[in-house]
């Protein structure tokens, strides 16, 4: 399909006509605003890659999906290049980023900007609530699957969904007004009160694969044999105990099911960390494993595969 810009295309009606800022230019803030804008959702991109944020604001966002390739006008600018306060920032960073990333707007939020957050991870809403303790925070998950393959080209070869819940874990009509405009993007999106559930039981996952690939240098299908399966056991059922000591219930079965697709489905995966590992980037690791650790050690629950894996992530990380 030729690539086209999509200039005078018509508003379609969204739940809510508000200003949204997207945190944050990678693979999932570049989708997530991208779908907005082409639904004529107002959304601005943030970034602090300026080269980035010039390609986007020059020529738009391409993205390619089951609905077609296609370049999208986004408005897209550095934190400091904007002074109006939005109504709604969704943090799209990496974990190790989100306390930085939720600063660098503080002038960009009024008493009444929401935030949210479908990181990975455990721990970025409530930094972001630390920051900002006087305004709503909502935290969610997605498993849309998105790669980033230049500045300002994403792609994404399935439909995905999304969770979503208020951090203090009250209902509120609030939350249903976010689950609209995310839903008006065209992702399906829920709003469920056990979202603590969900977000350790993807923690679970991502714990397991991710640095394992990182570690070994394979993708997902390199982790099908029985000492790959050996080492996902034993940091799952640390992490599930972990869970269960900190008073979120999680189905160590759902995990699994989980796990047993990606091996036999996503052979050729590259996770994250195992990118950014290649890259010599910083990785997630301590919002996942890490987390797991010091949440389970708090609780005396024992966690000495997932510290060891924690201590070879950091170790491989290290610069000489």
């Amino acid at each position: 399909m030729n690539v086209e810009l999509l200039h005078g295309q018509s508003v379609q009606p969204t739940a809510e006509r508000i200003k949204i800022a997207v945190v944050g230019a990678g693979a999932m803030g570049g989708y997530f605003a991208g779908r907005m804008a082409e639904r004529g959702i107002p959304v601005t991109l943030i970034d602090v890659d300026e080269e980035r944020v010039a390609a986007i604001a020059r020529s738009g966002l391409r993205i390619k999906d089951e609905d077609g390739d296609r370049r999208i006008p986004v408005a897209a600018s550095t934190a400091r290049q904007l002074s109006e306060p939005f109504d709604l920032i969704i943090i799209f960073t990496k974990s190790m980023h989100t306390a930085s990333a939720a600063e660098s707007v503080r002038h960009l939020v009024s008493k009444s900007t929401w935030f949210l957050t479908l990181q990975n991870g455990l721990g970025n809403p409530e930094k972001i609530q630390s920051i900002y303790p006087g305004n709503r925070v909502f935290m969610g998950i997605t498993d849309v699957p998105a790669d980033l393959i230049v500045h300002a080209h994403v792609r994404s070869h399935a439909k995905g969904t999304v969770s979503i819940w208020t951090l203090d874990g009250r209902p509120s009509d609030s939350i249903e007004q976010v689950r609209r405009l995310i839903e008006g993007a065209g992702i399906a999106t829920k709003a469920d009160p056990d979202i603590r559930t969900a977000i350790w039981e993807k923690v679970s996952f991502n714990a397991a694969m991710n640095p394992l690939t990182a570690l070994a240098n394979k993708p997902v299908g390199g982790l099908e044999n029985a000492t790959g399966r050996a080492l996902i056991r034993a940091i799952v059922d640390e992490a599930v105990a972990t869970a269960r000591a900190a008073g979120v219930v999680v189905d160590r079965d759902h995990i699994f099911e989980r796990i047993d697709n990606a091996l036999a489905h996503h052979k050729e995966h590259k996770p994250s960390m195992l990118q950014d590992m290649r890259a010599g980037r910083q990785t997630e690791i301590d919002a996942l494993n890490g987390a797991i650790v010091s949440i389970g050690e708090a609780h005396g629950v024992p966690v000495p595969v997932n510290r060891t894996i924690v201590d070879l992530i950091r170790t491989a990380q290290m610069r000489p």
